[in-house]
Parts: structure tokens; sequence; C-alpha cells
């Protein structure tokens, strides 16, 4: 059966290559802010920074898993709705034959 709607496999495809951007990202963005953070020393010649950088590190990991999981799913749902299309048509192509 000749598959319909090439966009939105695309699409879906599109998302999913963005989702996992999204997560490499976040694991990069989580990696980058706590070896900065234990750069920063303050005047009292201590290491501070990593105080503030340790909620930041979390926070983007966080918003990355997060986007991650949007954004599969979205092209999950859309993938899921194409199925549903091509077994549709696939039984009233059935009914029709009278089989």
């Amino acid at each position: 059966m000749r598959k319909k709607y090439f966009a939105l496999r695309l699409i879906a495809g599109v998302f999913k290559v963005l989702a996992w951007l999204a997560i490499v990202v976040g694991i990069v963005a989580f990696i980058l802010s706590l070896v900065s953070g234990g750069m920063f020393l303050n005047t009292m010649g201590t290491y501070v920074g990593l105080v503030y950088h340790i909620p930041i590190a979390i926070l983007s990991l966080f918003i990355g898993f997060f986007v991650f999981i949007a954004w599969y799913a979205l092209a999950e749902t859309i993938l899921v709705f194409l199925d549903i299309e091509e077994n549709t048509r696939r039984c009233a192509q059935l009914l029709a034959k009278g089989e």
C-alpha cells in the first residue's frame, strides 16, 4: 500500500531529530554550567560559583528533558494519526472488495 502524507512523515522525523538535539544540548549545558561554576573565585579565595551554577545546571537538564519528551511525543502523535489513517483506508478497501 502506498504511503500518503509525505510532508507529515517528514515533519515527524524533524521533530524526532530536534528532540534528540534538545536532550544533547541540555546535557551539554548541564556539564558546561557545572564546569564554569567551579572556575569562579570570590574575594575570599573560595569557590562559590558552583553554588550559583548548580540550580542553573539542574534547570538546563530538566528543560532539555522536558523539550525532548514534548517534541518526541508530538512526533509519535503525528505517526499514530498517520497509522490510523492507513489502517482505516486498508479496512475500507477490504470492505469494498467484499472480503
